[in-house]
């Protein structure tokens, strides 16, 4: 382990390569650009510490669905109703 990670410890360093990373994306900047600027030789790696964003991109696509579902429901549950009422 390097002077930096026996100061800092292993794991915030870990941590602090991760949002980099993820800040880098949503930047919109593309994967290879982002392997280059970490150093990584392979792109695998640098898929590693991108886990967390895509995590919670699939945690927020997955919540816009069940929230566009649920509208669709409600929308319906209230024509149902008009047409009963009128």
């Amino acid at each position: 382990m390097d002077e930096a990670g026996r100061a800092f410890g292993w794991p915030y360093l870990e941590k602090l390569a991760s949002e980099f990373a993820q800040s880098l994306v949503r930047s919109k900047l593309d994967i290879l650009s982002i392997r280059d600027l970490m150093g990584h030789s392979d792109i695998a790696t640098t898929q590693i510490y991108l886990q967390g964003i895509w995590q919670e991109d699939n945690a927020l696509g997955a919540r816009r669905f069940i929230n566009e579902r649920e509208a669709k429901r409600d929308a319906s549950k209230r024509q149902a109703n008009l047409r009963v009422a009128g």
